[in-house]
């Protein structure tokens, strides 16, 4: 059951419509980001961050309905699903008008060898150190004046196989009669030497391929052990694609910047997906107080303020047409989530617990 949200007449049945997937979704990030806190809080009894854990149990708990917006407090916690995805949306629509108006961009990849998990905070550490040599030198220096912007992600991964994956692709036919590369994996029987090992790395944005280069060739002299061949400048394209009506969209590359610092579900060899919450708890600890994006170049190139990673109240409220006064507490019982009116009891928004979610929460790693 959806909400009966109160609005004025004039308001649109598409935006009413809109509202009402919006508090969909964020009623299913709540549910979903709920019990990733509770996996961590629980298998994690020794974690230094495990006080964190618990506060994202109480985020997003209620939302206030006054003057005509919708608000609540959030945990802003990097495994918190519906943070996560705010904190993304407010970066994109500060930098994607700015990223869209250069005519070319490059995405540079930059790693070093996977290390075990007494090491992981040291060799983050590392990254950001060797970064600054980059940006001290003198050639990115003259590119950053000249008007270069980019920006930087950190991102880390936790290194799953105990055996070595052989890739298969195979040409097919879809619907359309288009052709598409079907790319899988399976197991050998060779033992892979990275198994339990984490892998930080960097991705950098800029809009200048020199730069790009040198990034990169500048990374390698810095970086002896490390293996050319994972050190990558690719110009960035966008993506075409249909939607299920046969409509076209268009993904815009530079995107690819914003996305998860973390994949926060894995696979096992089966293809089944799980929530592994020992290894992430290993991530988050080495990455607390530590940034993920950094963006290159001045406010005057950018032509926007920089987003405060933190600040994401705002970002999140959502308006409508009505000026009640409100307050809706969420509720996690067994057969149906939602967030509920506290003086009447109605439903904002309603949901069962969604099967492939439910699945992620409660499959077994490999070996458990």
């Amino acid at each position: 059951m959806d909400a009966k949200i109160q609005q004025k007449t004039e308001t649109s049945k598409e935006s009413v419509l809109n509202l009402v997937e919006t508090l969909r979704k964020r009623n299913k990030l709540k549910w979903f980001g709920y019990h990733l806190a509770n996996l961590l809080y629980y298998q994690n009894p020794q974690s230094t961050i495990r006080k964190s854990y618990q506060n994202s149990f109480h985020c997003c708990d209620e939302m206030y309905q006054a003057d005509g917006k919708i608000t609540s407090k959030y945990c802003k916690n990097r495994w918190c699903p519906q943070c996560q995805r705010i904190r993304m949306g407010a970066l994109i629509n500060a930098y994607a008008p700015r990223l869209e108006k250069e005519k070319k961009l490059y995405f540079i990849t930059l790693t070093r060898p996977n290390v075990k998990a007494e090491c992981l905070r040291q060799e983050i550490e590392e990254y950001q150190n060797l970064w600054r040599k980059i940006a001290k030198t003198r050639w990115f220096a003259d590119a950053t004046k000249g008007g270069m912007i980019g920006i930087k992600k950190l991102e880390c991964t936790y290194h799953a196989n105990k055996v070595k994956l052989e890739k298969h692709e195979e040409w097919k036919v879809n619907l359309e009669g288009k052709m598409y590369k079907k790319v899988w994996f399976t197991p050998t029987s060779e033992p892979d030497e990275w198994f339990d090992t984490y892998h930080p790395h960097l991705h950098v944005l800029v809009s200048d391929e020199q730069t790009a280069i040198n990034i990169k060739e500048k990374w390698l002299e810095l970086n002896p052990d490390a293996n050319p061949g994972a050190q990558r400048v690719v110009r960035v394209t966008d993506k075409k694609k249909k939607d299920k009506d046969g409509n076209e969209k268009v993904s815009k590359g530079y995107l690819e910047i914003f996305k998860y610092f973390t994949k926060l579900i894995a696979k096992d060899s089966d293809g089944h997906r799980f929530f592994d919450a020992q290894h992430m708890n290993t991530i988050f600890e080495a990455m607390k107080g530590k940034r993920v994006y950094f963006r290159i170049g001045s406010k005057e190139k950018w032509q926007c303020e920089e987003v405060n990673e933190e600040d994401i109240e705002e970002q999140a409220a959502l308006f409508i047409e009505s000026d009640e006064h409100k307050t809706f507490s969420w509720v996690d019982a067994e057969e149906f989530f939602g967030y509920y009116d506290i003086d009447t009891g109605e439903a904002l928004t309603e949901m069962k617990p969604p099967q492939h979610l439910m699945e992620v929460l409660n499959h077994k790693k490999e070996g458990d």
